[in-house]
């Protein structure tokens, strides 16, 4: 079973959300994928952990704990389902070639729409990186001390 970086009440605080205040009802999931794409982001990066592989340094643990609650918002504001599947390409095909195996999409608002749904639901949300690169947590950056 994968880590899972940030609880429910973890988002609500991201949120800044009061107690009694309704949360998704697919929150769970939401953090679930979060927590995936957070943990692909940072594949390379080394820090310690707990026996469940939680990091246990206080920055390591921060980042990736609003990192996921970041994903997870952006997730529920472009109505990404992880329990119905993510994201599907809808751009519009305007023009193809089968012998130069080229595609034109068209490009209009929904197709922008459209790949920021699929950045989301294929990587992790713009938010969560710069969250995790503010931290010394990206990608490219194999090395973090507690």
């Amino acid at each position: 079973m994968q880590p899972v970086y940030a609880t429910k009440e973890d988002w609500r605080q991201y949120r800044g959300l009061k107690e009694n205040a309704e949360l998704p009802q697919n929150l769970d999931s939401l953090l679930n994928a979060g927590s995936l794409a957070v943990r692909e982001y940072t594949a390379l990066c080394v820090y310690p952990v707990d026996g469940q592989g939680l990091p246990t340094g206080r920055r390591a643990k921060e980042a990736m704990r609003d990192a996921t609650c970041a994903h997870a918002t952006a997730m529920l504001q472009l109505d990404i389902d992880p329990d119905r599947g993510g994201a599907v390409d809808t751009r519009t095909k305007t023009s193809k070639s089968i012998n130069g195996a080229s595609i034109t999409y068209n490009k209009n608002e929904q197709d922008s729409e459209a790949e920021a749904r699929l950045q989301v639901a294929q990587g992790i949300a713009p938010t969560a990186r710069r969250i995790l690169d503010a931290a010394g947590m990206s990608g490219g950056s194999p090395w973090l001390g507690g």
